[in-house]
Formats: structure tokens, C-alpha cells, sequence
């Protein structure tokens, strides 16, 4: 079975070039990686790795989505200003409703996914038009919503759904996690279609 498969890739050249192109991001990732122990020796710990796995998540989760946008033509760079607003929609209420206010967040964002794509499709506004303006309308609400001020987020179930532990003990956050799934996801409805 697994020869078959091969059989099937015998149409693909692997150049020097192309295995060059292919390796050099894990070959600078490994420099980096041998970089930043020599300079610091605790960069290699479990609470490190932990840590970046941990701030990594909401990174992959907006790679994911500007992914599929990148493969359509098209970029979206209203993505920060929607998100901000977005957790700053939630934290305010999330004191007083708990978890129930990620959707606070949802219906705040889901208006902005719905005009993007309006002015793109219907208007034929450029997608770097119509989401440049929509970050700078984004980041006007943030600055006149938000105050420039902290917004302190007391309520345990919110924090919970971010930053809860895996198993009760595992230091690892839910936002990676949530990352992931989405990820596995999206690569398999886009390798169905």
C-alpha cells in the first residue's frame, strides 16, 4: 500500500534547490534555538517551553484563518483591530456574565466578518481597501471604548476558558489547544474540497 503511494510521487523532482528552499526554516529555527540557549541557558526549560506553547495559540488561530483568506487572492488586515475589540467587548461584561460573555465578543466580531465580505463581494471594494478601512474603524472603537485603560477580568469561569490548565495540572493553556483542533479542522475540510 505505502509503495503505491510512492508510485504516485514519481511525477515530483526534488531539486538541491528546492530541498534547499524546504529546510531552511527549520534549519534557521534549530540556529535560533542553539542561539538563544547559549545566551540564556534556562531558554530550553519545561516552564520556557510551556510558556511559549501557552502565547503561541491565538497566534495559530489567526494564521489559520488568514490562511484560507491568502488561498482565496485576498488579505485581510482588519483581523488585530476585530479581535481587540472583540476581547475588549467580552472583558467588560465577562465580570458580570462569566463564559456567556464570549459571545458578547462573537456578536461584536461577526458584524465586521459580515461587512468585509459584503464590501468585497458586492461593492468589488479590494480586500486591502475595504479591510484597512475596517481595522481603522476597529481601532477608533477600541481607543474610545477600551480608554487606553486596563480592563481587570476577576470572574474565574472567563479566565478559565483561555487560561484554565489541562487536567486540572498540566500548565499548557486552552487557547492552544483550541488552536490545534481548529487547525486539524480546517486542514481537513481544505484537503476534502
Amino acid at each position: 500500500m505505502l509503495s503505491s503511494y510512492f508510485r504516485g510521487l514519481e511525477h515530483i523532482k526534488i531539486t538541491r534547490r528546492s530541498l534547499r528552499l524546504n529546510l531552511l526554516p527549520f534549519v534557521t529555527l534549530v540556529l535560533l534555538l542553539v542561539v538563544f540557549a547559549s545566551i540564556n541557558p534556562s531558554f530550553l526549560s519545561v516552564d520556557n517551553f510551556f510558556t511559549i506553547l501557552s502565547q503561541s495559540g491565538i497566534h495559530l488561530l489567526l494564521a489559520v484563518g488568514g490562511t484560507f483568506v491568502i488561498l482565496m487572492g485576498s488579505i485581510d488586515l482588519s483581523v488585530a483591530g476585530v479581535m481587540f475589540l472583540a476581547c475588549i467587548a467580552s472583558s467588560y461584561y465577562a465580570n458580570q456574565m462569566g463564559a456567556i460573555a464570549l459571545f458578547v465578543g462573537l456578536g461584536v466580531g461577526l458584524p465586521f466578518g459580515i461587512i468585509n465580505g459584503l464590501l468585497l463581494t458586492k461593492l468589488k471594494i479590494p480586500s486591502f481597501l475595504a479591510t484597512l478601512g475596517t481595522w481603522s474603524v476597529c481601532s477608533g472603537l477600541i481607543r474610545i471604548i477600551g480608554g487606553g485603560f486596563f480592563v481587570d477580568v476577576t470572574n474565574q469561569s472567563f479566565r478559565n476558558i483561555s487560561s484554565g490548565f489541562i487536567l486540572g495540572s498540566i500548565r499548557v493553556e486552552n487557547v492552544f489547544f483550541w488552536s490545534i483542533i481548529i487547525w486539524i479542522l480546517a486542514v481537513t475540510v481544505a484537503f476534502r474540497s
